[in-house]
């Protein structure tokens, strides 16, 4: 399974996912590292992530063409 590198226990990475050309493997990844993870995510993706349930573990941001990402 593909892992983030090392981090401090306290530090947290944020992950930036530009497309759906991901796979179910891809969310696993995230759904293992949901504890130290914060993601932005492309809007086209947002159904998708509140659906298989990431967005209820995970600080999620989509960013708007008008405006920065908001929560």
């Amino acid at each position: 399974m593909p892992h983030l590198p090392h981090l401090p226990q306290r530090e947290r990475a944020l992950i930036g996912i530009g497309d759906a050309s991901g796979s179910s493997a891809g969310l696993n990844v995230l759904f293992a590292h949901a504890d130290r993870i914060e993601i932005i995510a492309s809007p086209l993706l947002e159904r998708v992530l509140s659906v298989c349930g990431l967005t209820r573990l995970v600080t999620v941001r989509y960013p708007r063409p008008d405006g920065p990402a908001g929560a």
